[in-house]
Order: structure tokens, then sequence, then C-alpha cells
């Protein structure tokens, strides 16, 4: 199947999509009364066409009865999903369901049953919760000595219902039903909330709406309110940070937020500085999108290969080291970027080296950009610092071949003391579709709403309405060397 544009994707997610699944089993005769009971209560309108994920013995037939016609998913291309047996044999479940949400039309269904974490109805689930338990101990214990969590294979997981229904959420799916299945011998409990609290399956269906909020009135922007409460507990340590920078370095403390306009820098060059592929969609892609829509000229370094994502863990050395600079290089030709300069720096082992700081300041001198957009000094993630680092060293040494630079220093994971926003309302879905081209980070971490939340917050803050910007700490680039010199720019 196909769903990310210029990838091959022969199955969903490493399960097929026509044949049987060789771990599956035959659900429950009570889960599948259950799934068609919800499915013959459907609207009669509309499309017919379903995708079946997992053991089709059980659902094919009955849905060909009912007048659905069984096919491989394309992108908007089926009114049904069925997702049993399946999603919990699934290392990245989220990016699973997000694929999928592409896959189905607006206003379609998706049916899925997993695992219930808390079952209690066989033999197995007491040794499953006891060898979780013992897992959780043993990563609290790594975490609290400042590890990195193991590097386990992957064996399989079970659900909150509540934690799913939240995932499902956020990606642009309603529930709109929910019931448990396989009591075992707690069957005489009959449908008690105790019953359905440690139930063997979980089982629920949702609906189909847009998944970035704002784009139609059946997902609306969230209240302003709420959300900027909501993003600001949950980033209350980046903001802390910020705080903290701030009251040590207060000449750097923006007086007013002012609003950008790339349409001014029509003709000129612009150079992003991206620690890893994808950075520079997270950062600053809406900004970039117009930008080039305006006739500026952008070039992208990309510093490592990325190859530290835990979705490479296993993969081949040669695989590790290249498919994300595949990604960054397509992704440059869909937005229209002029050139990606592909430094291929070890991801696992950044460091600044002068050669590179040279070559930096070369192409500073041959492009004299008007902007140049690179990480915020105070970032979390010591590659971004170490970059950003190397190009107030490139800078210094420039000298006046830049004279009327400006260095825009964007958001990934710290958030910047902005100054400067960029509205990109508009160009939010470039974005989106750029960022489902970086699937190898995608499968991790879903950046598409990471970015989503964030813009809508500054949004709020700085621009005093909904919809989305980009934030940045601007300045001009003569003194982005003094920025610098406020943080360490080494990695660790």
């Amino acid at each position: 199947m196909i769903l990310n544009p210029g990838r091959d994707h022969s199955a969903f997610g490493g399960t097929s999509t026509t044949g049987l699944d060789a771990g599956a089993t035959s659900p429950d005769p009570a889960l599948v009364e259950q799934v068609m009971a919800w499915i013959d209560a459907l609207p009669a309108g509309g499309g017919r066409r379903a995708a079946i994920f997992g053991d089709v013995r059980p659902w094919s037939e009955a849905l060909s009865r009912r007048g659905y016609r069984i096919e491989a998913p394309r992108e908007a291309s089926i009114d049904l999903a069925l997702v049993v047996g399946v999603l919990e044999r699934e290392a990245w479940d989220r990016w699973t369901l997000q694929q999928l949400h592409r896959a189905i039309v607006d206003g379609g269904h998706l049916i899925v049953a997993v695992p219930n974490l808390r079952a209690l109805t066989g033999p197995g689930d007491l040794a499953f919760l006891t060898g979780r338990l013992a897992r959780e101990l043993k990563n609290r214990s790594r975490r609290a000595l400042g590890l990195p969590p193991p590097r386990e294979a992957f064996r399989g997981r079970r659900y909150r219902a509540e934690d799913l229904e939240r995932t499902l959420s956020t990606l642009g799916y309603v529930v709109r039903q929910r019931s448990a299945c396989g009591l075992g011998w707690i069957a005489p409990l009959g449908t008690s909330r105790l019953a359905q609290r440690v139930a063997r399956t979980h089982v629920l269906l949702c609906e189909r709406v847009p998944g970035r909020f704002g784009a139609s009135s059946r997902r609306p922007y969230p209240d302003p309110a709420s959300h900027r409460v909501r993003f600001e507990r949950t980033h209350r340590r980046y903001l802390e940070d910020r705080s903290r920078w701030l009251a040590e370095h207060p000449r750097f403390r923006p007086a007013t937020v002012a609003a950008f306009d790339p349409s001014a820098y029509a003709g000129r060059q612009v150079l992003v500085l991206a620690p890893h592929p994808d950075d520079e969609l997270i950062g600053c892609g809406g900004t970039l999108a117009r930008l080039i829509a305006g006739g500026a000229r952008v070039t992208v370094i990309q510093a490592t290969d990325g190859s530290e994502a835990a979705s490479l863990w296993n993969a081949p050395d040669d695989v590790r080291r290249t498919v994300r600079l595949e990604e960054a290089r397509a992704v440059g030709e869909a937005m229209g970027f002029e050139s990606v300069i592909c430094w291929n720096e070890d991801n696992a082992a950044f460091r600044e080296r002068a050669e590179r700081v040279d070559e930096l300041m070369e192409l500073l001198r041959r492009l004299r950009p008007a902007l140049v957009f690179t990480p915020f000094v105070t970032d979390v993630h010591p590659d971004h610092r170490v970059l950003s680092g190397m190009l107030a060293r490139a800078l210094a040494r420039a000298g006046e071949a830049v004279p009327d630079s400006r260095v825009l220093s964007y958001q990934v994971w710290s958030l910047v003391p902005p100054n400067l926003y960029c509205d990109v309302t508009d160009t939010m879905d470039v974005v989106e579709r750029g960022l489902w081209r970086y699937d190898t980070a995608m499968k991790v971490d879903d950046y598409v709403h990471f970015c989503q939340d964030r813009n809508y917050h500054d949004a709020i803050a700085y621009a005093g309405h909904p919809g989305f910007v980009e934030a940045y700490f601007a300045m001009p680039a003569a003194s982005y060397p003094e920025l610098a010199a406020t943080v360490g720019g080494s990695r660790g």
C-alpha cells in the first residue's frame, strides 16, 4: 500500500492486508458479534470499501454480504477499517493508526480491538502484569541513574482504554462506541463495571474527522484559554528554563513580538541549519514555505545522518546511515529548496569540527544569506547546541561578508523568548505533507501534532488570535556570537 508519497509500502505496518496474519488466532465469537452489530448500525449511504488488518476469515464474507468491497487502502480510499489482533504486535502502533487515518475518508469509520492491560481473565494475565512491573522498575532505576532506556526487542503490548482513546482523539478519531469482550471466568459478573474493567479485550468504534484542528467545522480549534493552560503545563520545564536563562541574561529579553513578512525576501538567499533531518520542518517549515512562495531561495544544511532514531536501532548500518538523508532530499524537492547539503556527520557522535566551521563560513560568504535559521542556543538537545555554536564561529569569521544577515533562532524542543513570529496558518498543510515524508522519525514521535499544538499556542500567545504561527528569536548576524556565548555549545 502507498500512504506516504514517494515511498513504496508493500504491507501496512508489517501486516499483510490481504492474507492471514500468521500470529493471529480466531477472535472471540462475542467480539465478532459486537463488531458486526456496530457495522450493521452504520449509515447505509456513502461508499462500501473496507480494509481488514489481521485474520480476514471471520470478517471478509460477512462484510461482503453487507455490500462491502475489500480493498488494500490508499490515501482517502476506504470507508471502514477493521483492526483486530494486530495493533498490539506493532512496534509503532500510533504510527499505524496515523497511517490509517490518511487512508479512511472523512466521516468513515475505524473499529479496533486490542488486549486490555488490566485483564484478569486467564492464567497469562498475571504473568504479563508481573513482567511489566519488573520492566517498569528496571527502567525507573536506569532513569534515576541517568542511564538511557535499554534497547530491548519489542514483544507486544496491552492497552488502557483511556490511553488509547486519548491517542485516537489526538490523531483525528472520535470514539462513538466502546465495549469489552472476553470475560472468561468473570462472566458471572455480566456487564458490571468491574467486568468491563478487567475483560480481555477493548473494542472501539471511531469516526474519522480531520486530523488537524481548525481544518474544518468538524474539527474546530480548541478553546484558546484551555489549550494555552494545557500546553504550558505540559511544557513547564521548558518555560522555566527560558525564564531562568532570561533572568541570567536580561539584555536579551524581548521588548515586543513583531510579525514577520516573508514577501520582503523575494529573490534573497536563505540558509537553514538542521541538526537532524526533520528539524527544518519542525522549527520553521511553514515560514520556509511562505518564503519560497514569495520568491526566496532556500539552502538547507543537514548536519547529521539521523542514525540514532529509535526506529533504526535494529536496521543494517548502511540503512541507518542513509535512509533519513534520502528522506531529507525528497522533502527538499517537494518543498522547493534550492539545495540540500548533507554533511553526513554521525548522529551518535556529533562534535564541532574545524573543517565544518570553515565550510560553513565559505558558504555564508558565497550565499550572503539575508536570513539564517538555526535552533535556539538553549535547546536541550546537544546536537542542536553544537550546530548553533558552529554557526557563531563561522559568522565571527565571515565578518563583513554577511553585514545585513539576520539569524532567526527556531524552536524544536526548548522554547525561544520570541521577538518575531510568522503566521503559518495557510502553510500548515505543507508542513504536514513534508513531515509525512520523514516516516523514519514519525514512527517514533508524532511531529505533526507536536507542531500543531505548539504553533496554535504561539498564535494565541503572540498573535492574539486562533491559527498557527512559528516563533523566533531574531537578531543581526553580527551579534549572534554574543548570544551563543551565553551557553555551552559542546555535546553533553
